[in-house]
């Protein structure tokens, strides 16, 4: 961790800003008095590797919809790709299932007391 904060000229204090933790918390990870979650690990991992995370994860300037909003238009729910822009690191990871897309599938396939 030491080494990624080190290549990338950030402060710990800018690092925690953009995670979203405490200051501290970056600290006792760094001395090793602390030892973040595995899903942390994973987020700092990419983090450290990937110049568009590092885009998008800008603390309080980030955009407050990331991941939340539907960029590709009124058919998009339809599709079976991504719109443009959205999942932008999903190049980066080719064997992971399109979350979205199994999402629709679940609900396609949801059991509802009363209708089904």
């Amino acid at each position: 961790m030491r080494k990624g904060i080190g290549q990338l000229g950030l402060k710990q204090q800018a690092l925690a800003e953009r995670l979203g933790v405490a200051p501290e918390t970056i600290s006792r990870w760094v001395n090793g008095a602390l030892i973040q979650s595995r899903a942390m690990d994973n987020l700092l991992r990419l983090y450290f590797a990937l110049p568009e995370v590092r885009a998008v994860l800008q603390g309080t300037r980030q955009d407050p919809n990331l991941g939340t909003k539907d960029t590709g238009g009124p058919d998009c729910a339809e599709s079976d790709s991504p719109s443009p822009g959205f999942n932008r690191i999903r190049g980066q990871f080719p064997h992971l299932q399109d979350a979205d897309k199994a999402s629709r599938r679940a609900r396609a396939f949801q059991v509802v007391p009363g209708v089904n």
